[in-house]
């Protein structure tokens, strides 16, 4: 760089190069990693960074991570920005793990992207080094802990807070090991084994259609299962071919065969990778989804009906509970229903038909309890259909052939389940 710059026929200063050069010096692209010395949380720029580094990676309050594999993906993609912004990475952060722990400045891994290559033990050895010392790694472990538990639900905190003897050292709560546990607790660090994962790459045909030919979904599973892969050091190269063979089992014709040709221009010799092509036809995807929007309305009749059919059951039950009135309009002491001693209705909302998110989900939760729609009965109960022993009844709103076909969907996901737990 020359020590004197130049603009047009006058030259800067050397009081204004001192500036720049300070400036240039100063450079972070954030707060916490402007300097790795201890914060003094007495000031005003303390207060305001311990602010910064301890809210909730979510900027909904209403949204949390529940601590499972659904939200593992973006959990983790916030746990990488925030690693970034305030230091915790990128070589000497407390999220760098050696992976021999007598050799300090050697090799080490982020247990961000390379999870599944470091052990608890590693990470709770690295901790050692430092906790309880008077030094910036300690005052980081604490925010990243405070930070982590502010960004899970209830039910998360649940998940975890019994396996506190794992993420606590000599009382101190520890953010490394704290993470740890979390990818832990959500089924991907310990259930997900190399040999599993690559297994659901050659079943992405059937997981397709257990998702209702919804290629958003299917696009965040691979890259959720192609990340956990790459964080236990595997990967794969048959996903393109996977994927493939997936989009052609959908219903739309058009999106099939704009897939049959990008399939031909591969075999052309065309390059892209297995992001490139999920992006492309996620693309396709969704324009394909406005364009059926716009021609079928935002709602429907057959929506509209529905809907009246539950505000009937609705007004039936609240007059059941009610009871029965006389002439003069004035209802019958409670408990004298119309017949003395019959069961009362079953709530409404068990009746109606599961939607294609709840089948994806599997289940739904109300009043704090688990319930599941099984087919043979034809309403929400608290088994799933696969263990229903009774034969198959008529009760309840009869599933249209597409939910039946959705239900069918929920039962091999069910079934592939129990596979992948074995």
């Amino acid at each position: 760089m020359n020590d004197v710059v130049q603009d047009g026929d006058e030259f800067v200063n050397a009081e204004q190069q001192a500036q720049n050069a300070a400036a240039i010096a100063s450079f972070s692209i954030g707060p916490g990693v402007a300097t790795n010395t201890v914060i003094d949380f007495a000031g005003s720029a303390g207060i305001k960074l311990f602010a910064a580094a301890t809210r909730s990676l979510y900027g909904d309050k209403a949204n949390r991570f529940n601590v499972d594999a659904e939200g593992i993906h973006s959990f983790m993609g916030l746990i990488e920005e925030h690693s970034q912004y305030h230091g915790l990475n990128g070589g000497t952060g407390i999220l760098d793990i050696p992976i021999d722990q007598n050799d300090p400045l050697g090799e080490t891994k982020s247990l961000v992207t390379s999870y599944g290559m470091v052990t608890l033990d590693q990470v709770r050895d690295n901790v050692r080094t430092y906790v309880l010392l008077p030094c910036r790694a300690t005052q980081d472990s604490a925010m990243f802990f405070r930070c982590i538990m502010e960004s899970l639900s209830v039910k998360g905190r649940n998940k975890v807070r019994i396996w506190k003897e794992d993420y606590t050292i000599k009382g101190h709560l520890s953010g490394a090991l704290l993470l740890k546990v979390v990818i832990r607790q959500s089924h991907v660090d310990t259930n997900a084994t190399t040999r599993h994962i690559r297994l659901k790459f050659t079943r992405l045909d059937t997981t397709f259609a257990k998702m209702d030919y919804d290629v958003e979904q299917l696009n965040l599973y691979v890259r959720t299962w192609l990340d956990a892969l790459a964080a236990r050091g595997g990967s794969t190269e048959d996903v393109f071919v996977y994927l493939l063979k997936a989009y052609k089992t959908s219903p739309d014709a058009e999106l099939v065969e704009y897939v049959k040709y990008k399939e031909r221009e591969y075999d052309d010799g065309w390059e892209v990778t297995d992001n490139e092509l999920m992006q492309l036809v996620g693309n396709k995807y969704a324009l394909r989804t406005e364009e059926d929007d716009a021609e079928g309305g935002e709602i429907k009749e057959d929506g509209i009906i529905a809907l009246q059919a539950q505000v009937e059951e609705l007004k039936q039950e609240l007059s059941y509970r009610a009871g029965p009135t006389t002439k003069f309009g004035s209802n019958v002491k409670s408990g004298q229903n119309a017949k003395s001693g019959g069961r009362p209705p079953m709530e409404s909302w068990k009746k109606v038909a599961p939607t294609a998110s709840e089948i994806t989900k599997g289940s739904k939760t109300v009043n704090g309890k688990e319930f599941f729609y099984c087919a043979k009965h034809g309403y929400w109960c608290a088994h799933v259909t696969k263990d229903c022993k009774s034969p198959l009844k008529t009760e309840g709103n009869k599933p249209t052939a597409e939910q039946k076909r959705l239900v069918s969907a929920m039962m091999a996901m069910q079934e592939d389940d129990d596979e992948d737990s074995e």
